[in-house]
């Protein structure tokens, strides 16, 4: 089930951006750290219907026409005798957004496309302003009869996939 991002104070004439990131994956063939993403969604706007509680953010239906405006929400699963956080970010959509698409690889919804997401460039690559707001959970999954019980696996180094995009020194996170 896809989450719902609701916020005071959240303005009926702007459209929003979210991602959802868990920082603590630890790539099985290779034993190296990276961050994987949830979920991309952008265009989310501030509706009243019936249908949705008004502070709730919905996809603005204005948008369905481009099919690149979503990187469809994957469940947070740690695996077994791991903790994991997890990360929501909400970022204000600049009026003239564009996805930045040297990020396009993110769509599917597989590990290998998903893994290595580097979160300071895409903010840079998206001409996006510092997170509005940001929320977190620390997942644990607490071994079942026929885990493993093997001791939590370490990182050796982070890993973030190599993505040629246009930079510019505005970023928050230059």
């Amino acid at each position: 089930m896809v989450p719902e991002i609701s916020g005071k104070d959240l303005d009926y004439n702007k459209t929003y951006l979210a991602l959802f990131v868990d920082l603590d994956v630890i790539m099985p063939s290779t034993g190296t750290g990276t961050v994987v993403l949830h979920w991309y969604q952008s265009n989310l706007s501030k509706k009243s219907t019936k249908h949705h509680h008004p502070s709730h953010l919905v996809p603005d239906k204005d948008y369905e026409d481009f099919p690149d405006i979503e990187a469809p929400y994957i469940a947070p699963q740690a695996p077994p005798n791991t903790q994991h956080r997890y990360v929501y970010f909400l970022f204000e959509q600049p009026p003239a957004y564009r996805f930045p698409h040297c990020f396009a690889h993110m769509f599917p919804p597989t590990p290998e496309a998903r893994a290595g997401f580097d979160i300071p460039k895409f903010i840079q690559a998206a001409k996006l302003d510092p997170p509005l707001a940001m929320n977190y959970f620390v997942g644990w999954h607490e071994p079942t009869s026929g885990d493993p019980t093997s001791a939590m696996p370490s990182a050796t180094t982070t890993s973030f996939r190599s993505v040629n995009c246009p930079t510019s020194s505005s970023s928050f996170m230059a």
